[in-house]
């Protein structure tokens, strides 16, 4: 009898292993799809906006120089006009969607660094000049982690030329810094206001 019960209780041990390995393999097989068919493409999407933002940066940063140390009121005048049509303003990423509502097949940056005198910045490095209209990229791990907890987040051009990714919380509080140390214009500091109330 107790060889019986021994026997059931193995069985059971081994069809309850088994279980466990099909679903481990079946959970490896799955993060390395999401991996190759997501996960690459999100990654290949933020260096591309990582790299347009960077040439947005040489670009506004040499007008800067050429005018007296001051950024230029919109981009728009900083840029070619080939440069604008081939969509050098917009984030070269993948359509994205915010909040539920689809924000195109290219987002436009936000440019908030019109008229300001690059040496009157007191903190360059900490200093937002343009940035992704929403946290359209996964955050710098994207593998399993981004999996279990989707987090989105933004690319941003300092006004040093340096482009850091922020998580939204962090990017939030980073706007906030900037808000109360530097000297933003009018309608920057407003769009600046209406981000960190949500609007």
């Amino acid at each position: 009898m107790e060889k019986v019960v021994l026997n059931v209780w193995m069985r059971r041990a081994l069809v309850a292993l088994a279980a466990l390995a099909a679903c481990f393999v079946a959970f490896v097989v799955f993060v390395a799809v999401w991996e190759a068919n997501v996960g690459r493409p999100e990654s290949a999407a933020r260096a591309g906006c990582n790299n347009q933002l960077h040439i947005i940066a040489g670009i506004v940063l040499t007008w800067a120089h050429d005018h007296g140390g001051t950024l230029p009121p919109v981009p728009d005048e900083a840029v070619t006009q080939q440069e604008a049509e081939r969509g050098l303003l917009r984030c070269p990423g993948r359509k994205a969607t915010y909040h539920g509502e689809s924000l195109g097949p290219e987002v436009p940056y936000v440019y908030v660094g019109g008229g300001m005198l690059t040496l009157a910045i007191m903190n360059p490095a900490r200093t937002p000049i343009v940035f992704d209209a929403a946290p359209l990229h996964p955050g710098p791990w994207e593998g399993l982690w981004y999996v279990i907890r989707p987090q989105h987040t933004r690319n941003v051009l300092m006004a040093n030329g340096e482009v850091v990714n922020f998580e939204e919380a962090d990017f939030r509080r980073l706007v906030g810094e900037a808000l109360a140390r530097e000297n933003y214009g009018e309608d920057a500091a407003r769009r600046l206001r209406e981000l960190l109330s949500g609007k």
